[in-house]
């Protein structure tokens, strides 16, 4: 018999990242939607550890892509904040939405830039996540131009102008409030 607290097989094989097993568990009709304790899917933990190949057999297959915990995270939100880029892109490429917000108002943008992983944090701008009360637009040269600010508190753009992706890439941090 399993532990009290043991995961079923398929949320097991997803946060160990067992690609194949997956894919059998799957086709054998395991339930993508079980959940542990904290309410965390298969997807979630598998997200979380940066399992990107999973992640994407369980979007196939399925799996609810916004689905949120009970503090609010989502798959996306887990590898956003964990740098796993390309487990960010499976997620964005299956629907995620990139602008929801976690019980802490917190989306996955904002966590991948306070955790310092500049290459989700252009993934999910180019996929048109914005920072708190800015509304995103592109100029006639594609640059990200803010049209709407939520005033002067910790963490608010401040800029006229939002930096390109690539800038972004070369060390810019939205979050920085010196920027």
């Amino acid at each position: 018999f399993a532990a009290p607290h043991a995961l079923p097989p398929l949320m097991e094989a997803a946060k160990r990242g067992h690609f194949e097993c997956v894919l059998l568990l799957l086709d054998k009709g395991a339930n993508h939607r079980a959940q542990d304790g904290k309410g965390d899917t298969a997807l979630a933990l598998a997200s979380w550890k940066g399992h990107a190949p999973v992640v994407a057999a369980l979007c196939a297959g399925g799996a609810d892509v916004d689905y949120a915990d009970q503090d609010g995270w989502t798959a996306l939100m887990g590898a956003a904040s964990s740098g796993n880029l390309d487990t960010v892109n499976v997620l964005i490429k299956a629907g995620a939405e990139v602008n929801l917000q976690n019980k802490h108002r917190l989306t996955a943008v904002k966590l991948a830039a306070t955790e310092g992983n500049r290459h989700a944090v252009v993934a999910l701008l180019e996929a048109g996540a914005v920072l708190s009360g800015q509304k995103r637009a592109r100029d006639k040269r594609g640059k990200f131009v803010k049209v709407g600010l939520a005033g002067n508190r910790p963490g608010a753009m401040v800029r006229s102008r939002l930096q390109t992706p690539s800038t972004i890439a070369q060390g810019y941090s939205p979050m920085d409030p010196k920027n």
